[in-house]
């Protein structure tokens, strides 16, 4: 399957790359029933983490605990904490966040990640897709 993508520039000089709108409900439709990991669009959204949020629930060190977000393709989720940093406070080290689009709902979760002495995330292990 064709990964398709545009670009968006961040801060006038970076590149991203990230998944049409379009073509992530088209590549959850036509994989059906296969290993949701093959879903590229969905997958490149959720390793750019491009879900806006609607409203969220901080704790005492700022970092987001829950949050109701929206796909760039409208689809709706819930981001949840599930844990928290405790070396750098305000940091989430691995979380959830469902993709809720018509009849299609997914979980996705980022297992927790490896941070380095100063905090920066040294190892992301693979985000996990899950039919719903």
């Amino acid at each position: 399957m064709e990964f398709r993508t545009e670009k968006a520039m961040v801060n006038d000089k970076h590149v991203l790359q990230y998944p049409r709108a379009v073509d992530v409900v088209h590549d959850l439709k036509m994989l059906a029933g296969n290993d949701p990991a093959q879903y590229p669009a969905l997958m490149g959204w959720a390793m750019t983490q491009a879900f806006q949020l609607v409203s969220s629930t901080r704790n005492i060190d700022d970092a987001i605990t829950t949050a109701t977000v929206k796909w760039p393709d409208g689809a709706t989720g819930v981001f949840t904490s599930t844990e928290l940093s405790t070396e750098f406070p305000g940091a989430i080290d691995a979380y959830t966040v469902t993709y809720e689009k018509g009849d299609i709902s997914y979980t996705l979760t980022q297992p927790r990640v490896t941070r380095n002495a100063s905090g920066a995330v040294t190892a992301q292990p693979d985000i996990i897709i899950t039919k719903n």
